[in-house]
């Protein structure tokens, strides 16, 4: 679901940050950005749960990337973008 410049996500019971990360970004080393932008679900005093509960609406960012330039990438990368 979209909405403005961020994406909704219904966290699965266990589910984690990483995996959120990866599903929408593909890249687990932007968890500190989705986790940022969901510090409000918890309180100040709360440490934020590494396993999420079933149902808790997630916050996910849109991050704008810079386009890539094909011929800077390894040749096994070059080929997957032609397909």
């Amino acid at each position: 679901m979209s909405v403005g410049k961020h994406l909704l996500h219904r966290a699965r019971a266990g589910e984690r940050w990483d995996q959120i990360a990866w599903r929408y970004y593909r890249n687990v080393s932007l968890q500190p950005q989705l986790i940022e932008a969901n510090r409000t679900l918890f309180t100040d005093t709360m440490e934020i749960p590494a396993f999420l509960s079933a149902g808790l609406i997630i916050t996910v960012p849109i991050i704008e990337q810079p386009p890539v330039n094909p011929d800077l990438l390894p040749p096994w990368k070059r080929l997957e973008r032609q397909t």
